[in-house]
This record gives structure tokens, C-alpha cells and sequence, in this order.
């Protein structure tokens, strides 16, 4: 009989497979390597780009708008 446990493992590695097949072809080399740098402690923020991504907004006004750009790219339309 399988565990509730083992259907979930199952159903994890399927749902991971289906992201990645899907997601995969959708991202260029430059995004992979952004992606790749999340988790890299930033030395300019003192944390890692992903931990900044869940830090709530300390400022909304127009004046800090330039300084969370800089080194940021565009994307091409």
C-alpha cells in the first residue's frame, strides 16, 4: 500500500518536472543567470537579492525610485 507520504513525494518530483518543461524554454541565458544570483549575498543591499525581494517597502516616494533601479536592466520589448 503507498503512504500518503510517498504520493506527495510522487507528486512533487511531477509537479517540479512540469514546471521545468514548461518554464525552461521561456528563459534566456541572461535570466538564468540573474535567477542564478538570487540566493549570492549582494554587497551593495548586505543580503541576498532574495531576501530583499521579501523585505516590505520602507519608502514610497518618487525621490528613492532611482537608487532601487540602479544596475538594473531592461528588458528588450
Amino acid at each position: 500500500m503507498v503512504s500518503l507520504l510517498e504520493m506527495v513525494a510522487t507528486a512533487r518530483v511531477a509537479a517540479t518536472t512540469v514546471t521545468h518543461d514548461l518554464v525552461a524554454p521561456l528563459l534566456t541565458e541572461q535570466m538564468i543567470a540573474d535567477l542564478d544570483l538570487l540566493p549570492r549575498v549582494d554587497a551593495g543591499l548586505g543580503m541576498t537579492r532574495l531576501a530583499w525581494l521579501t523585505k516590505p517597502a520602507v519608502d514610497a516616494t518618487a525621490t528613492s525610485a532611482p537608487a532601487l533601479t540602479t544596475g538594473v536592466r531592461r528588458r528588450p520589448v
